[in-house]
């Protein structure tokens, strides 16, 4: 992400992204699952994901701990 410095990596979504990860498939993670085993297996992370996905991991058992949300995102960090 641009403003803060770091990569990002995208799960299960292209939007306006399309063009570029067409050129770096390698930042995106298409499986849910897949991205679930990478972020159990970090020390510290951070997620940025819409209401409904927060809730399917929620539901999934993911550990995670809300750092702020606004009316449609939700910011986790991994715990």
């Amino acid at each position: 992400m641009f403003y803060l410095r770091r990569t990002a990596t995208l799960v299960r979504y292209r939007g306006e992204l399309d063009y570029g990860l067409n050129r770096a498939p390698e930042r995106e993670i298409k499986e849910l699952d897949e991205f679930i085993g990478i972020w159990s297996s970090q020390s510290q992370a951070f997620a940025v994901m819409e209401n409904g996905m927060y809730d399917e991991l929620t539901r999934r058992g993911v550990a995670m701990r809300v750092v702020g949300r606004n009316f449609g995102k939700v910011l986790v960090a991994r715990t």
